[in-house]
């Protein structure tokens, strides 16, 4: 599927709800959804790959998680430091002072899926926002996260057993 982009049903929509029905019952039935083995890019670690067909576009490959936003730590040399966003990516760019630094964890695909620039098959959608204290002065800010409800959503139909890839950014 090189550089097919938004082919396929669009499960987002009302009219296909019996097919979106249809694929989150076959991924009830199977006894693994998504899983983690080798890469398909040589070098590239381990990957995720979906264990059910993914019948269209907009379809989550998991569920709907909160990201994590990780602020003023700025230091470089950490367990994570290659499986965070930059905080723009997910709409986190001012959780920090001027001078402050961001980064953002988003669980599951968006911190073991790969890169590869022909192969993308996944794009992050947007996370909702809803602030509740203020990270700046409210005690207990940063014990949970403001974003919630964000998924990585295919962009065409995906074939049980494919490596899953999201876009790293035209940066990395």
């Amino acid at each position: 599927r090189l550089g097919v982009l938004e082919t396929g049903t669009d499960l987002s929509k009302k009219e296909n709800q019996l097919l979106l029905d249809e694929h989150e019952r076959a991924i009830e039935d199977a006894t693994c959804g998504v899983y983690v083995a080798p890469s398909n890019i040589k070098g590239g670690g381990l990957g995720t790959y979906t264990a059910v067909d993914i019948p269209g576009i907009k379809v989550g490959l998991g569920a709907r998680l909160p990201v994590l936003v990780i602020t003023d730590f700025g230091g470089t040399d950490w367990d994570a430091q290659d499986y965070v966003w930059v905080p723009r990516s997910y709409l986190a760019e001012f959780e920090t002072s001027y001078e402050g630094h961001a980064s953002v964890l988003a669980v599951n695909e968006g911190a073991m899926a790969n890169f590869h620039p022909g192969l993308t098959n996944h794009e992050g959608d947007t996370p909702i926002y809803e602030p509740i204290l203020d990270r700046r002065k409210d005690p207990g800010a940063g014990a949970f996260s403001d974003y919630y409800n964000f998924a990585f959503l295919s962009q065409h139909e995906i074939s049980a057993g494919d490596e899953v890839f999201v876009s790293y950014g035209e940066s990395w």
